[in-house]
């Protein structure tokens, strides 16, 4: 959902298209995750696909997970929070725990580099 206030909604705007820029520019694999507050339905999920970007919920086969309101509000579940990947991540698998005190449940994802994908580095020793 976009912010309540009609005065949050052109910082949350601006927030999401200055992630989405910085992340289009990384030569690094990216993973973007966290509440974006707006569902895998929104304008906003169509650009950072558009920019490359794949939803791990989608590539784990749920892309119908929910994870807010986690029963606090009267209102239907919906996807919020998301998992944003580059193309060269793969999921392996992804979850939503309970969240018990928060109006979210949380993800739990476990992503890896697709075979050959060079551009992830190693740790150093």
């Amino acid at each position: 959902m976009p912010p309540a206030r009609p005065a949050w909604v052109e910082s949350w705007r601006l927030g999401l298209d200055a992630i989405r820029v910085a992340a289009e520019g990384e030569t690094l694999p990216v993973i973007l995750a966290g509440d974006f507050n707006a569902t895998q339905h929104s304008v906003w999920n169509a650009r950072f696909r558009k920019s490359g970007f794949l939803s791990a919920h989608e590539s784990c086969g749920r892309a119908f997970a929910t994870t807010w309101p986690n029963g606090t509000l009267p209102l239907p579940s919906v996807r919020i929070d998301h998992v944003l990947m580059s193309d060269v991540l793969r999921c392996v698998s992804i979850a939503e725990g309970v969240g018990e005190g928060s109006d979210h449940r949380p993800v739990i994802v476990e992503l890896m580099p697709m075979h050959g994908a060079g551009a992830v580095p190693q740790a150093s020793r």
